[in-house]
């Protein structure tokens, strides 16, 4: 194989195009984590300030208690924007699987 033919593997061009691969799947996963950063509102998720009968978010799997443990104190969401009440409800409320259905 002559080192002048196009399918010749180059050192130089390899190392180009994996560095090109490389930029473009960095690209894609910082795009990705911005987009799965953002938050919905609680009017698009129609949150609510009371439980729907057993489903509170304080047992949601998305819940994040507050630093200080206090059931009277706000925690947030993984999914929701905004302090979220533990005795709250919305729609993408989800039961962890050690709690059962």
């Amino acid at each position: 194989m002559p080192i002048d033919d196009p399918s010749f593997p180059h050192r130089r061009r390899l190392l180009r195009q994996g560095a090109a691969l490389f930029a473009f799947g960095a690209g894609l996963t910082v795009a990705a984590g911005s987009a799965a950063a953002s938050k919905v509102s609680k009017e698009f998720v129609k949150y609510q300030y009371s439980p729907k009968d057993s489903a509170r978010c304080g047992v949601c799997a998305s819940f994040i208690p507050p630093a200080g443990g206090s059931a009277n104190e706000a925690g947030s969401c993984k999914i929701v924007e905004g302090a979220i009440l533990q005795n709250g409800w919305c729609q993408v409320f989800s039961r962890p699987a050690t709690l059962g259905r």
